[in-house]
Parts: structure tokens; C-alpha cells; sequence
């Protein structure tokens, strides 16, 4: 394997999942209540406060764009919130607030968004809510399962479907946004329970489990063959699949490893500094853009990694105009938020229908 080292200061602290669309990429604090926003080529930064409880730590850790737009769903706070980046004004969604419990934590843990409709993921509340963000119209199905689930960090999409895993239990979701069908599904695998990543590649699902084996997903027979053996050491994260390599960030470690098609190795070293980690993680946020993987660290350093060109920079947010040192603080999820900066007054519509269905 080649050895990649990087370092630079940085002075933002950040966290918890990143996803993309034209260029702006947005996260939530988790402790301030603010949302940052700032360009993946650096010209643009800008914050707007949420106006919640800075005692609610992780309020949202799921939400996605629609037009100029965020819909944000709570995770520990109580309100469906749409903020719009752009005027940088905050409004609740009454008709989806006034449904969920308040005094129930964990709720909503990410917001996937496939064409006009997001899928809203619950954890402690066991649902999806699938919402077509056109028309208002949203509908909910429960899951059956009833230990307390508690999924991975990343989610895989393939055609039509979403994958999603369990961290505690050998437990497997298959979502269906053709037909808003939900699939559940006990699974076999050696050792410890749960998975800590899923990813897709060549139109095949792949899980790692805790010691970072590897399985397939049989989509004929809906059982896990296991691929290849574990490290007692490592413990894969966020994994994707770009320009035929498939690239790992790893929980424990501070290095990202890309893996070309003929299975040549790369270990890129990433020093972050003091990381002061939950439950061993030193990464949170990711995402892919392009050809590029955008990600954050604990400590709150953003970077990004071009997959073709093999190259790590970090993006230094203090260096673009604009930047305020007091927005630092210890933020949370991280997204690309799309056509921000286009200038359209696009908002979220009415939420006008609300039907439960059980699977």
C-alpha cells in the first residue's frame, strides 16, 4: 500500500453526515442551533439560527433540499422546520409537527430524497414517512420490528430501492420508492451483532460488520454471503463506490483507504489533531460529490478527497470571505443543499394528507 499523509490547522468544529447537491453544503450545529452553509469551491459562507433550546443536543440529523428550501426533520427537537437558505428565514411545519411525540427522543434519523419524494427514516419512532415534496402529500408506513434499531451511518441506494442497516441487531431494510413498500429482514452473520456500514457497487449491496467483514446481499435468496475475513483493528464507517475504486473512512482510524478495480490499495493518513471521540468514531459527516468525497472530522475540519486524482486537501473555511470566527461551535449534520444560491422563491408546500398504513 502507498502512504498519503496530510495536515493542516483548522478552527471549525463539525459533525455527523454529509450529503450533496450543487454545490452548497450545509450542517446544523449540534450544540448553537445555527445552520452553516458554505460552497464546496469556497467563495460562498453564510449561517442562519434555527432559534431552538441549545440544551437539545443532535435537535436534527436528517434533512434535504427542495428548491431554496431545507425541510429538516427532528431528531431530539419538535419541529418539522423548512428554512429557506437563501432569505435565511425559519418556518415550523405545523400539520407534520403536531404528530409526533415530543417527549420521545431519537426520532427522525436521516431524510433521503429520491426525485420529488424524501423518505424520512424513524428510529425510535418505528416508521418512514415518505413525503412528495411537490405536492404536500405524505404518507407513513410502519415497521414491524420492535427492538429498539438503531442504524447505520450510511445508507445504500440501488435503482429504486434503499438499504438500510441495523448497528445493534443482524438486521436489514430494504425500502422500495416505486412502490413505497418497505421490506424487513433478519439476517444471518458471524460474531458480534449489527453492521457498522453498507454501500452499493455494480448494482450489488455490500455490509461490514463489526470486526469489518464483508458481505453480500443475495437479492434471489434475501441471505448475507460473507466476501472476505475481518480486522480486529479497523472498523469501516463510510464506504462508496467512484470511477470503479471503492474508498473507506474508518470510525477508529484517522485514514481514508481507496481500492482501484485491479485491488490495489492506497491508505491515505489524515492528521486531524485532538479528536475528542463518541464511542471511538473520529469521523462523522460524508459525502460524495462527484468525484469527490467531501467529510468532516470530530474535531470539525472539512475536507475533501478527489477519488481520480488521489489527492486529500482539506477546505479551510476561515479562509473564505465572509467567515466569522463566533459561527464556530460543534455542528451536525452536513449536506449539499440544492439551487440556493439560484434566486427562485421555491418553497415546501402544505403538508395536506397524512394516511398511516401498516406493512
Amino acid at each position: 500500500m502507498d502512504n498519503l499523509t496530510y495536515h493542516r490547522e483548522c478552527s471549525w468544529q463539525a459533525g455527523f453526515t454529509l450529503c450533496h447537491n450543487a454545490g452548497i453544503i450545509s450542517t446544523v450545529s449540534d450544540k448553537t442551533g445555527t445552520l452553516l452553509s458554505f460552497s464546496k469551491n469556497r467563495d460562498y459562507i453564510n449561517t442562519v439560527s434555527l432559534n431552538i433550546d441549545r440544551n437539545i443536543e443532535s435537535a436534527y440529523t436528517g434533512y434535504c433540499y427542495n428548491e431554496d428550501e431545507l425541510f429538516l426533520a427532528p431528531y431530539n427537537a419538535d419541529k418539522f422546520l423548512a428554512v429557506n437558505i437563501k432569505k435565511g428565514t425559519v418556518r415550523e411545519l405545523t400539520d407534520l409537527s403536531g404528530a409526533i411525540d415530543n417527549n420521545l427522543q431519537a426520532k427522525y434519523l436521516k431524510v433521503i430524497k429520491m426525485g420529488d419524494v424524501s423518505c424520512v427514516i424513524g428510529e425510535k419512532i418505528h416508521s418512514i414517512l415518505f413525503i412528495n415534496m411537490s405536492n404536500g402529500y405524505s404518507m407513513e408506513k410502519e415497521y414491524s420490528y420492535n427492538n429498539s434499531v438503531f442504524w447505520t451511518f450510511n445508507h445504500a441506494i440501488n435503482g429504486d430501492k434503499i438499504y438500510l442497516a441495523s448497528r445493534n441487531e443482524n438486521y436489514l431494510f430494504e425500502i422500495d420508492m416505486s412502490s413505497y413498500s418497505v421490506s424487513e429482514y433478519s439476517v444471518t452473520k458471524d460474531g458480534e451483532d449489527g453492521f457498522n456500514d453498507i454501500y452499493e457497487k455494480d448494482g450489488r449491496i455490500f455490509l461490514i460488520g463489526k470486526k469489518d467483514e464483508n458481505y453480500s446481499w443475495d437479492d434471489n435468496t434475501r441471505k448475507l454471503l460473507k466476501t472476505s475475513g475481518n480486522s480486529d483493528e479497523m472498523t469501516s464507517w463510510f464506504s462508496c463506490s467512484i470511477n470503479d475504486c471503492v474508498c473507506h473512512i474508518y470510525a477508529n482510524k484517522n485514514m481514508l483507504i481507496r481500492e482501484d478495480s485491479k485491488g490495489n490499495k492506497t491508505n491515505v493518513l489524515i492528521d486531524i489533531g485532538d479528536v475528542d471521540s463518541i464511542n471511538g468514531v473520529l469521523f462523522q459527516g460524508t459525502c460524495v460529490v462527484d468525484d469527490s468525497i467531501i467529510f468532516v472530522s470530530r474535531n470539525g475540519r472539512f475536507f475533501e478527497y478527489e477519488v481520480s486524482n488521489n489527492r486529500l486537501e482539506e477546505i479551510m473555511l476561515n479562509e473564505i470571505d465572509g467567515y466569522d470566527q463566533s459561527f464556530s461551535g460543534v455542528f451536525g449534520k452536513v449536506l449539499m443543499i440544492g439551487t440556493a444560491l439560484e434566486g427562485r422563491d421555491g418553497s415546501l408546500l402544505g403538508f395536506i394528507e397524512h394516511v398511516v398504513e401498516s406493512v
